[in-house]
């Protein structure tokens, strides 16, 4: 299982989490492409873990 992060954007305001098409989780290669979109417009990012989802399994 690979781990997964969460690109944050520090304003004045607070910690804001990025998200792309509803999505809040990303592997690591991901979390850094999206952040380097964002990196262009001057923000301040930062990334943070993740946990995975939980999933039930049927016993």
């Amino acid at each position: 299982m690979t781990a997964l992060y969460r690109v944050n954007i520090k304003l004045p305001e607070g910690i804001v989490r990025v998200g792309k098409r509803g999505k809040y989780k990303f592997s690591l290669e991901n979390a850094q492409a999206l952040m380097s979109e964002y990196q262009c417009y001057g923000y301040d990012i930062f990334l943070s873990t993740a946990r995975a989802a939980f999933t039930y399994q049927n016993t």
